[in-house]
């Protein structure tokens, strides 16, 4: 029995991770979520509400999930983003009343630039990808289980993937869990050396889990 992974990062597979429906959020440009106005580019798929808006002079982000497990993916997805943008924490707060849900509020004094948007693609900025160390889990092979797992991935201005959530899951969440676990070490090389990177961007990633 072999396990076998395969990456896939192209235009194709950013086509897949972007059909997923999903809610846009709507703010004022103006106002602190600045250029936030659309965070379907990093939607996790098993998310079915993702609402950015302006509170007391911060902007929060209302997050609704399917599974305890999209919450916390989506949850890492913002801490990820308030890192890079804002050089601070998100403070989460839960709704109890809602269940899988809560709300995640980034940094007072975070300047987001409402001229164009903060989560272009990347496509054009970072080709080859490094480091896809690659792990089938021990469960997950024990029961037969095979999928494929399409990924949004966050990327930073060095290359560094700094969060992932689905775009596509694979039908079983021991594999989506491990695909998005991968892309820790996943770096992205430029597409042409001294091109000047945006400071985040999303790009695609595919893990297939296949057994032979």
């Amino acid at each position: 029995m072999q396990a076998r992974m395969t990456g896939a990062i192209a235009l194709g597979a950013m086509a897949v991770a972007m059909c997923v429906p999903v809610q846009a959020a709507g703010v004022n440009r103006s106002g602190p979520c600045g250029g936030l106005t659309d965070l379907a580019p990093i939607q996790d798929a098993q998310v079915n509400r993702l609402v950015a808006q302006p509170q007391a002079g911060q902007c929060v982000i209302r997050i609704e999930a399917d599974t305890a497990s999209a919450l916390e993916r989506q949850q890492r997805m913002l801490e990820a983003i308030a890192q890079i943008a804002c050089k601070g924490a998100v403070t989460l707060k839960p709704d109890p009343q809602v269940g899988l849900a809560a709300e995640a509020t980034l940094p007072a004094r975070c300047a987001l630039p409402a001229g164009k948007p903060l989560l272009p693609t990347g496509e054009r900025f970072w080709g080859r990808l490094h480091n896809m160390s690659f792990r089938y889990p021990a469960q997950a092979q024990r029961d037969g289980l095979q999928g494929r797992t399409v990924l949004r991935t966050l990327v930073d201005g060095t290359g560094r993937v700094r969060a992932a959530v689905l775009a596509t899951s694979s039908g079983h969440e021991v594999l989506d869990e491990a695909a998005v676990a991968q892309t820790a070490p996943w770096r992205f090389e430029p597409t042409r050396p001294g091109l000047a990177a945006p400071g985040m961007s999303v790009m695609p990633g595919t893990v297939t889990y296949n057994l032979e």
